[in-house]
């Protein structure tokens, strides 16, 4: 399945220990910097009842899928 491109970021740190939101990213993600919304209205998921776009984390630290860097 192709992937679209809807965030462009820096990669911080991809060790696992590494925490985001105060919970320890595991093997499967990466620590990034958002630093410019290709598409801002794009949903994130989220944990709990956190809803966030792209927009919104612009500036941020995000726990990223390191099979979608």
């Amino acid at each position: 399945m192709p992937k679209e491109v809807v965030a462009k970021g820096i990669l911080v740190r991809n060790d696992p220990k590494e925490k985001v939101a105060n919970m320890p990213l595991g093997p499967d993600h990466w620590k990034i910097f958002l630093k410019d919304a290709v598409c801002p209205s794009y949903i994130l998921s989220g944990s709990g009842d956190m809803v966030l776009t792209v927009g919104q984390a612009i500036n941020s630290f995000l726990a990223w899928l390191k099979a979608n860097v």
